[in-house]
């Protein structure tokens, strides 16, 4: 049988192991390491114990077992800010950081862990200073190498998260390169619990910076959190604070209304204020809210708030997908009410939409409880404009069909034909609703 020095040898010909271990003291370390790092940890001789751990990961750089339980326990250790800070001063995170740039092509575990250490060893905030961009690097390119799993994901993110926190480290992965990376690979994992709620604490961080902010919405993070935001109503108070924070700190940017409206963020925020275990994480959904200008005593709807804001295209562009879908479980009640009773044509007249009002009419909103109502004048001739265009395809249908003969389309069903036609499909026919 080879020695273990030959065995390494042969393994790694680069090197020379001319005073190589045994088995049974690499055994012996190996036990020592895990010992250290397990939790709760033993504060006992702490300081004395990490100096050895981190002498086994100089003197084993190639030992993949070794190297795995020297950043088990370096992160484990490093989850309560006193220790952390004094694994700083020891310089552990730059073992880590060097096992990881050694061997993160060639062993995702050894990714999990080294990025976990890193994740906790950055928390305090007097520790982010000690880290370069080109550690954020590090923790993209292992993001980007194994995008796929899970585990990876996570804690690649959260180490990135609190890097940053640090201002400089912020702007340098805040990149629009970056950003369409990081949300894509979010995305990617989104039914992931731990990774959404990772994700979203990213989102919340990069999104201090309002610039940065700008770029996540330009970037669709909005589709991306509304998405977590279902999830995290079930989930934790972390989960929901990280998502509530990430959406407060977006409302920044010249986009952030008509993106929340356009993805359906509104009815996401409310189910997350129903659930919410905490004021802090309430207090950050209404400061949401006040921006989209939503009531968060009376649930609504987005296509209420694009009635109200008087968002014509976005709304148009939705009614038209509601009505050419083929999935039934995609068919809108154009009459929905909120909490109060009201309707998406009360929205747009109680705001003085009259392109709102004269759209919903048109895709046949039911509207004939206004007349009785005292409404703006623009509104007024908003209806009776949309009337008379009714009016007129329907008249143009019917010579349309008289002149493809009376054999083809007796009076009677021509009738039919034209009752059953929603009012969107006449008005496109003769060019009234473009």
């Amino acid at each position: 049988m080879p020695s273990f020095e030959n065995l390494l040898n042969y393994l790694f010909p680069g090197r020379k192991y001319k005073n190589a271990q045994s088995t049974e003291t690499v055994r012996d370390h190996l036990h020592f390491i895990q010992k250290i790092g397990k939790l709760p940890i033993n504060i006992t001789n702490l300081e004395k114990n990490i100096t050895q751990v981190i002498t086994y990961m100089k003197q084993y750089p190639d030992v993949l077992s070794i190297q795995r339980a020297c950043c088990h326990t370096i992160s484990n250790v490093a989850m309560e800010i006193e220790p952390s800070v004094m694994l700083m001063t020891m310089h552990a995170h730059t073992q880590v950081i060097k096992t990881l740039h050694r061997m993160y092509k060639k062993d995702w575990k050894i990714c999990w862990l080294g990025c976990s250490a890193l994740w906790n060893l950055a928390r305090p905030e007097t520790c982010r200073k000690s880290f370069t961009p080109a550690d954020a690097d590090l923790a993209l390119d292992i993001l980007n190498h194994y995008k796929d799993n899970e585990r990876v994901v996570n804690t690649a993110v959260g180490c990135l998260s609190n890097l940053c926190l640090d201002h400089g480290l912020k702007r340098y992965v805040g990149t629009r390169k970056n950003i369409t990376r990081l949300l894509q690979t979010i995305q990617d994992n989104v039914t992931d619990t731990a990774i959404a709620s990772t994700g979203a604490g990213l989102v919340a961080n990069l999104a201090v910076n309002d610039e940065i902010a700008n770029s996540l919405v330009e970037c669709n993070c909005i589709y991306l959190l509304t998405q977590i935001a279902g999830i995290a109503a079930d989930g934790d108070n972390t989960f929901q604070r990280n998502t509530a924070a990430a959406l407060s700190n977006i409302t920044t940017s010249p986009n952030f209304l008509t993106d929340c409206l356009r993805n359906n963020t509104v009815e996401a925020l409310f189910q997350l204020q129903e659930s919410a275990h905490t004021m802090g994480v309430i207090a950050l959904i209404m400061n949401c809210f006040n921006i989209l200008d939503v009531d968060s005593d009376n649930w609504t709807t987005s296509y209420h708030m694009m009635c109200h804001h008087g968002l014509f295209d976005i709304l148009k562009q939705e009614l038209f997908a509601w009505e050419h879908s083929k999935d039934d479980t995609e068919l809108f009640n154009i009459d929905i009410t909120d909490s109060r009773g009201a309707t998406m044509i009360i929205y747009g007249a109680a705001a003085n939409n009259p392109a709102i009002v004269g759209l919903l009419i048109k895709f046949q909103a039911e509207y004939d409880f206004l007349h009785s109502q005292h409404l703006f004048p623009e509104c007024e001739q908003a209806i009776c404009l949309a009337e008379e265009e009714i009016s007129i395809a329907k008249k143009t249908y019917k010579l349309v069909l008289a002149k493809a003969g009376e054999d083809l389309f007796p009076g009677v069903l021509s009738n039919i034909i034209i009752s059953y036609l929603p009012y969107s499909t006449l008005l496109l026919g003769v060019g009234l609703l473009d």
